[in-house]
């Protein structure tokens, strides 16, 4: 980073990985260091010190789309048995262009329903996420998909 090759939050990222596998890699030794080993051998400096004391959120959790730290992610991962292979289990998650509504007219998509707003963003969240069906939610927004009369019918 002090060479101009890697951008802060990149490096930043590098090195949470690192003190999360154990330390902080001497490339002169191959070994994993302590942060504060590593500072007194000039690997760190106190900015940097500073920043991985706090913990930084430099990664994008997949599930909720927020920053997160790596730490944080790795607590939630799981060792697969077989393979040995450290995995981040994730929700899956729905295609919002494959998740069809009847309306008026024509099928629209749940994208479509988002954007011309008679989806809210929760709702349309908890669709992804599998947490709400399309029946459930047409049901909601039946006077937006089939027009007021259908409300007498």
């Amino acid at each position: 980073m002090k060479k101009g090759l890697i951008d802060r939050k990149t490096g930043l990222r590098l090195l949470q990985a690192q003190e999360s596998a154990g330390g902080i890699l001497d490339p002169n030794l191959s070994v994993f260091l302590p942060k504060d080993t590593a500072m007194k051998r000039n690997l760190l400096d106190e900015d940097l010190y500073r920043a991985l004391n706090q913990s930084p959120s430099c990664y994008i959790d997949p599930d909720t789309e927020r920053e997160a730290s790596y730490g944080s992610l790795k607590k939630r991962s799981k060792t697969e048995s077989h393979t040995g292979l450290i995995l981040l289990p994730i929700t899956e998650r729905k295609d919002p262009s494959k998740l069809m509504f009847d309306g008026v007219r024509k099928t629209v998509t749940a994208q479509q329903l988002l954007d011309c707003g008679v989806l809210d963003k929760p709702t349309f969240d908890q669709l992804i996420k599998g947490e709400k069906t399309v029946p459930e939610v047409s049901l909601d927004k039946k006077v937006f998909l089939k027009g007021p009369d259908q409300l007498l019918g």
